[in-house]
């Protein structure tokens, strides 16, 4: 059996992992791909020996793929995992100035936060997010200091 990774075609990705269609009926348009993102994920849930008093939490990198099409967010991880986030649900973008990287932050069901690492030539993420959100009529997302 086929196997997901990051590195899989974008249109290969999409085909896989993402799910549904945007209310309007029409086929979603792919708008942005990288397979050299990282997810953010919070580890320590328990003691390193499975006894005693949880660890504090701590911050680990995940390598991902990501594909923005106009309707969603979709994040594949090791495993053959993917995720589906709606692009409504982005709350912040944050552009480091003059280097390859924004930190995506999205609500998830069930109150759970995502953050994304996503690596680009500068403003080439946000340009996208932002024509996704235009085309579903929302609001644009910026960093929570900015625009």
């Amino acid at each position: 059996p086929l196997r997901s990774s990051p590195d899989v075609s974008p249109l290969k990705f999409h085909l896989q992992c993402c799910q549904g269609l945007p209310d309007e009926g029409g086929t979603p348009a792919v708008l942005f791909w990288s397979p050299r993102c990282e997810l953010v994920r919070v580890g320590g849930e328990g003691s390193a020996d499975g006894l005693g008093e949880p660890q504090e939490p701590n911050l680990r990198l995940i390598r991902a793929g990501l594909l923005l099409t106009t309707a969603q967010i979709c994040v594949l991880v090791g495993g053959g995992r993917a995720h589906v986030l709606d692009v409504a649900a982005v709350q912040a973008v944050e552009e480091a100035r003059n280097r390859p990287s924004a930190l995506v932050t999205i609500a998830g069901t069930g109150g759970r936060i995502w953050q994304l690492h996503v690596r680009a030539e500068p403003g080439e993420f946000v340009a996208h997010l932002r024509r996704a959100q235009r085309l579903l009529g929302l609001p644009a997302t910026g960093s929570p200091g900015g625009p």
